[in-house]
């Protein structure tokens, strides 16, 4: 089976006024995070994903 048949087509064209706006909101958020957590070696207090 080809994996084309597994996922509907996705034209980001159509949201990206939305994809612009849940990264910028995921941004603020990630932060939020990284300032109020304490410090840690190799930036460990922070989640890169």
């Amino acid at each position: 089976m080809k994996n084309d048949k597994l996922w509907p087509k996705l034209p980001v064209a159509s949201w990206k006024g939305t994809y612009e706006t849940l990264h910028m909101l995921t941004q603020i958020v990630g932060k939020i995070r990284l300032a109020t957590t304490p410090k840690e070696n190799h930036w460990w207090n922070s989640t890169y994903t």
